[in-house]
């Protein structure tokens, strides 16, 4: 059992890092709130300090703020199960998805501080992080004072899942307790019932999806409890099978995304791209408007936006909005 559940520990190890890139899901939409939130003038200051480190290279400024132990034991607290087989998740949790998550940081070439969230009782620091190929992700850092000095980090928002990260580790929990048996389920319900008994099917899913098999994961994707068929990962990986079988089929797909979570950050982040490589800017610039709005105002996606504006037939607007972009953040 134990050689089991170390290759199944490799396997989270594996997903932890494609989550932190496309996104994994969370059963629970709510972030694990700081005792002491910072005031703003401390959470600015810390931004604009972590900014100027991360530019540097140095990932620390967040990781070493980041305790994936005590994150994961309040992530799972209320969770039914045996201690030992939560320890033991906890363990090995944390210590592959620390080093995954100092290699994804080390792998974007920008940051830039975007502002300390104001309209709720979480708070945070929002950023923005590209990759190479100009690709975007937003992170969003919710802190609170440590009684040894400085800030640690509570939770962690990733704008493509639209989920925050004590969520997802409580999903990969529920997954990996699903590979050791059923019995779990008896004591949950929803989704997360149907998670523990359908682990099984759901490793299928995500090894069709690694492996590129869209049409066999489709079919598997079909069979699946009605839950499970809304739970935000599968969504977001059925999205991406269909476009690779079917490309139109991504109206369809992203529908279905779109009433299960309406409004959700990352089926925009997910639909800007495409729509503006199916030649509709117009739904490209919308959908780039919501992400400017979500994460409280971005020249990025201000450039972006204007870009497609242009393409629209809208170029004087276009043109005004991406220079205007440009002039502010150079």
């Amino acid at each position: 059992m134990r050689a089991q559940r170390s290759g199944w520990f490799g396997w989270l190890q594996i997903q932890w890092l494609t989550c932190l890139f496309m996104g994994a899901t969370a059963l629970a939409q709510s972030p694990l709130l700081p005792a002491t939130p910072l005031t703003v003038e401390a959470a600015q200051s810390l931004g604009t300090e972590w900014e100027v480190l991360l530019r540097k290279g140095e990932v620390t400024a967040i990781t070493s703020r980041l305790d994936l132990r005590a994150l994961s034991e309040k992530a799972l607290s209320s969770l039914p199960g045996d201690d030992e087989a939560r320890r033991e998740f906890i363990t090995q949790y944390a210590a592959g998805a620390s080093a995954a998550y100092q290699h994804t940081l080390r792998g974007f070439v920008h940051f830039r501080f975007l502002g300390a969230v104001r309209t709720n009782a979480a708070g945070g620091l929002v950023f923005r992080a590209l990759l190479p190929d100009g690709s975007a992700n937003y992170y969003r850092y919710v802190v609170e004072p440590r009684a040894t000095g400085g800030a640690g980090i509570t939770d962690v928002f990733v704008l493509p899942t639209g989920e925050w990260m004590s969520a997802t580790i409580r999903w990969l929990y529920l997954l990996s307790e699903g590979k050791r048996g059923p019995a779990l389920a008896a004591k949950l319900s929803g989704a997360e019932a149907d998670l523990v008994r359908h682990a099984a099917a759901v490793e299928r899913l995500l090894a069709y999806q690694q492996q590129k098999k869209h049409p066999e994961f489709l079919e598997a994707y079909r069979g699946l409890p009605v839950a499970l068929r809304e739970d935000r990962t599968l969504l977001q990986m059925q999205l991406a099978a269909s476009l690779a079988v079917e490309p139109l089929e991504f109206g369809v797909a992203s529908q279905a995304w779109g009433r299960r979570y309406p409004s959700d950050p990352g089926l925009d982040l997910v639909a800007f791209e495409k729509w503006s490589a199916r030649g509709e800017p117009v739904l490209a610039a919308s959908a780039l408007g919501r992400l400017e709005e979500f994460v409280g105002g971005d020249h990025y996606l201000r450039a972006l936006r204007g870009v497609q504006l242009a393409r629209a037939g809208q170029v004087d607007a276009g043109k005004r909005l991406a220079e205007d972009a440009v002039l502010a953040e150079p």
